[in-house]
Parts: structure tokens; sequence; C-alpha cells
């Protein structure tokens, strides 16, 4: 059996969202196999998610490599707003990063 190669790209709303210099948490990238299932991933990382559920434009994702559902973990960093490297007013954004918790620390 051989294995598939995938073809992951941006979409374009995301695409125009990172040239207008935007920053996120993660930013995802797609694909579709041959056989029309749906597959996302974290860009700059390797373990692939497969969409198993998709209704009302919301998916649900499992790893591909280990079949554990997805989970989502809350990382928040610092605003460096202030005049001097890595200074400001203390403020902080959060956000929630996808993570298998089998196959990714």
């Amino acid at each position: 059996m051989t294995e598939e190669t995938l073809e992951f790209k941006l979409t374009d709303s995301w695409k125009k969202a990172l040239d207008e210099g935007k920053q996120f948490f993660f930013v995802p990238e797609f694909a579709t196999g041959s056989d029309g299932t749906k597959y996302m991933r974290p860009q700059g990382r390797s373990i692939v998610y497969r969409v198993v559920k998709e209704e009302n434009g919301i998916q649900e994702y499992v790893c591909n490599n280990c079949n554990s559902e997805i989970e989502g973990a809350e990382v928040r960093h610092p605003v460096w707003d202030g005049l001097f490297s890595c200074s400001g007013s203390g403020r902080t954004i959060s956000g929630i990063v996808p993570y298998c918790p089998i196959c990714e620390p």
C-alpha cells in the first residue's frame, strides 16, 4: 500500500490576514485527500489532524497518527508595546492552540 502525499496550503483568507501583518497563535494549513477526506495541520508542525465531523462550518478533528481526539490548550503571550525592547504595559493576549495529547508535547 502506498502512502498518499498531501499538499497542505493556506486558504485565501489566512493568506490575506498574514499579508496584512496580523499575528496568530497558530496558522492552519489544509489539504484534501484523493478520497475527499479533509486534513489540517498547524503551519510548521508535522502532526496531521483529520476531519471526522463537519457541521455548520464547525470541524472536529482526530490525530491522523493515533486517532486521538484533538484537544486545545490556552496560551498567553505578552504584548510588547513599550518604547524599549521587551517592554510594555503588562497586557497579554491569549488563544487556544490545538494539539494531540498523545503525539505532541
